[in-house]
C-alpha cells in the first residue's frame, strides 16, 4: 500500500518549466539541509532502479531517480538553491558558470541579476528597429547655371530627411513613430518654408484573425493639416486578409471634403500578391495590383544551372507589379536581378506610369562592401530626362543621391549615363574596394597566425 508522500510524488511531472524541485523531495520551501537530506535519503531507498523488475517500471524509476539526485544537488548548494528559488530551474542552468567561480549565495544572485537586466536590455534593443533614408536631390543643368551664375551650389539641392522607429510593447502591441523633414524645392521660384511632418501608428493584435491598427499624423507646411485613420483587419486564412478602414482629413475649410471610407482585399498565392482596394469619398476609386516574385528554380550554384546560363552570371529572383485605378491611371512594373559574382548585382526594370505618359527604364549595380555596407549606381530613363543615383547603405541607413542627368533623352545623354555609372563602379571597385579587401584579408590572416603560435 502506498503512502501519502508516494502517491503525491508519482503525480510531480518529470519535464517542463512545472517542475517543483521542493514537491519531489516532499519538503516545504523553508526546510534546512537536514531535512533535505533526510528526505532524500528516504526516497532514494523506496525510488532505487534495482528495487523495480519490470522493465517499463524500471524505466520510469530511472527517470524518477535522477529528477531525484537533481533536485538534491540544486536545493543542497545555496548558490543552486537561491538562483532556484528566484528563476527557477532555467535560472539554474543559465548561472552555472557563475556558481562555478563564486561560493557567496549573495555575489552571485546580484550578478545572475545583473546579467539578467543585460539580456533584457539587448532584447529591448534588436526588437527596436530603426531605419533612416536620407535623399539629396540635385539637378547637373541646375548646378552648371548656379557656377555660371556665382551662386552656391547647395542651393539648386533639395534635402529630405526620413527616420523611423518600430517598437514593440508586448505580445499584441506594436507603434512606430515616422518623422520627415524635407527642404523647399529649388525649382520653385515661392519662397516657402521647410516641410515637416510627424505620424504616430498604433497595431494591436485582438485575436488570432482580428487586428486593429489606427494612425495619427500632423504636416507643418505652408498650409498646416491633420490625418486620422482607424482601421480593422480580419485574416480569413494564412492567404487572405480584409481590411476595412475610415480616414478624417483635417486640412482646408471643410475637412469631410477629404475624408472617405476604405475596403480592402489582399492575398498571397505562391508568389504572386494580388490586393484590391475600394475607396468611397468625394472622389471614389477602385485599385487593382498584382505584385510577382519568382524565384529560381535551380540552385545557382548547380553545374546545369552554370551550363545553362554561363559561368559566372548567376540568376536571381524576377518581380513584376500591375497597378491600375477606377479613374484610368495606372502603372505596369517588371526587373530582374543578376548575381554576376559574390558581391556584385545587376538589376534592370522597366516602368509604365500614366501619370508621366511614357515608359521608363532602370538599370544599375550593387556591390556589397561588408556584412551590413553596401553601394549602388544606378540610371533612370524616362521621358522627364535622365537621373543618375548613387546609393550607400549601411544596416538600417539609406543615402542616395538623385541628379538630374539631362533635361531631355538624347543620344549623347544616354551614352554618359550609361559611361559614368561603370565608370564609378570599376574605379571603387580597383583603387578602394579591392585594397581594403586585401588589407582585411591580411589582418584576418595575422590574427590566424598569431593564435596558432600561442598554441
Amino acid at each position: 500500500m502506498k503512502t501519502v508522500e508516494e502517491d503525491t510524488l508519482e503525480h510531480i511531472p518529470l519535464h517542463g518549466p512545472s517542475v517543483d524541485y521542493y514537491g519531489i523531495l516532499n519538503v516545504s520551501r523553508e526546510a534546512t539541509t537536514d531535512t533535505i537530506r533526510n528526505s532524500y535519503k528516504k526516497l532514494v531507498l523506496t525510488y532505487h532502479p534495482d528495487q523495480v523488475a519490470s522493465s517499463t517500471d524500471k524505466e520510469q524509476a530511472n527517470l524518477r531517480f535522477a529528477q531525484i539526485n537533481t533536485a538534491y544537488r540544486t536545493l543542497t548548494d545555496p548558490c543552486r538553491r537561491i538562483l532556484y528559488d528566484d528563476f527557477g530551474e532555467e535560472g539554474v542552468k543559465q548561472g552555472q558558470e557563475l556558481i562555478a567561480r563564486l561560493e557567496d549565495p549573495e555575489e552571485v544572485i546580484k550578478l545572475f541579476r545583473l546579467k539578467q537586466l543585460k539580456q533584457e536590455e539587448q532584447i529591448f534593443r534588436s526588437r527596436l528597429k530603426t531605419k533612416s533614408n536620407f535623399v539629396c536631390h540635385t539637378s547637373l543643368p541646375e548646378i552648371k547655371k548656379a557656377w555660371r551664375e556665382k551662386k552656391p551650389v547647395l542651393s539648386s539641392c533639395n534635402l529630405s530627411l526620413e527616420h523611423c522607429v518600430h517598437m514593440p510593447m508586448s505580445e499584441n502591441d506594436s507603434a512606430t513613430i515616422v518623422t520627415s523633414l524635407q527642404s523647399p524645392s529649388p525649382l520653385s521660384s515661392s519662397t516657402s518654408s521647410p516641410a515637416s511632418a510627424i505620424a504616430l501608428y498604433y497595431h494591436r493584435t485582438l485575436s488570432r484573425k482580428w487586428a486593429a491598427h489606427t494612425c495619427l499624423s500632423t504636416s507643418q507646411q505652408t498650409k498646416g493639416g491633420h490625418c486620422t485613420q482607424v482601421g480593422l483587419s480580419y485574416a480569413f486564412s494564412p492567404l487572405l486578409k480584409a481590411t476595412v478602414a475610415a480616414r478624417l482629413v483635417g486640412e482646408g475649410p471643410l475637412p469631410l471634403l477629404g475624408s472617405c471610407l476604405g475596403f480592402g482585399l489582399e492575398s498571397s498565392i505562391g508568389c504572386s500578391t494580388f490586393s484590391l482596394g475600394l475607396q468611397f469619398g468625394l472622389i471614389p476609386s477602385l485599385n487593382l495590383r498584382w505584385v510577382h516574385h519568382r524565384e529560381p528554380k535551380i540552385n545557382p550554384s548547380h553545374p546545369r544551372f552554370i551550363r545553362q546560363h554561363g559561368v559566372g552570371v548567376r540568376q536571381s529572383p524576377f518581380a513584376f507589379e500591375f497597378d491600375i485605378n477606377l479613374r484610368g491611371a495606372y502603372g505596369v512594373g517588371a526587373s530582374k536581378v543578376y548575381k554576376v559574382s559574390e558581391r556584385t548585382n545587376f538589376r534592370a526594370g522597366i516602368q509604365a506610369l500614366s501619370s508621366t505618359l511614357g515608359i521608363g527604364f532602370e538599370f544599375g549595380f550593387s556591390r556589397k562592401i561588408s556584412k551590413y555596407n553596401q553601394i549602388g549606381v544606378s540610371v533612370n530613363i524616362a521621358t522627364g530626362g535622365i537621373t543618375l543615383n548613387l546609393c550607400f547603405f549601411r544596416d538600417r541607413q539609406k543615402y542616395v543621391l538623385p541628379i538630374l542627368y539631362a533635361d531631355e533623352v538624347t543620344r549623347n545623354a544616354i551614352i554618359g549615363a550609361v559611361v559614368i555609372p561603370s565608370l564609378i563602379i570599376s574605379f571603387t571597385s580597383l583603387f578602394i574596394l579591392s585594397p581594403l579587401e586585401r588589407l582585411s584579408r591580411r589582418k584576418k590572416e595575422m590574427r590566424r597566425r598569431k593564435q596558432n603560435e600561442k598554441v
